[in-house]
């Protein structure tokens, strides 16, 4: 089933244009960093949201997110 969602998101994306693709990454606060020699660090509400849960901080409501 997950993978299903992640193919379905993954289409929708693609079909979204420039400007809505980077508006939809704002509205998750998806930040990518590349630097040499280190791996790649990706941020934003999903890496909170996973953060949290293995914290056992999980419980907390969400806020709609704004841009």
């Amino acid at each position: 089933m997950l993978e299903s969602y992640t193919s379905m998101v993954r289409e929708a994306l693609d079909d979204l244009g420039a400007e809505e693709r980077h508006h939809i990454y704002k509205l998750l606060r998806l930040n990518v960093y590349a630097r040499p020699e280190e791996p790649l660090e990706i941020t934003g509400v999903f890496k909170d949201l996973e953060e949290e849960a293995e914290s056992g901080l999980s419980s907390r409501k969400l806020s709609p997110l704004s841009v």
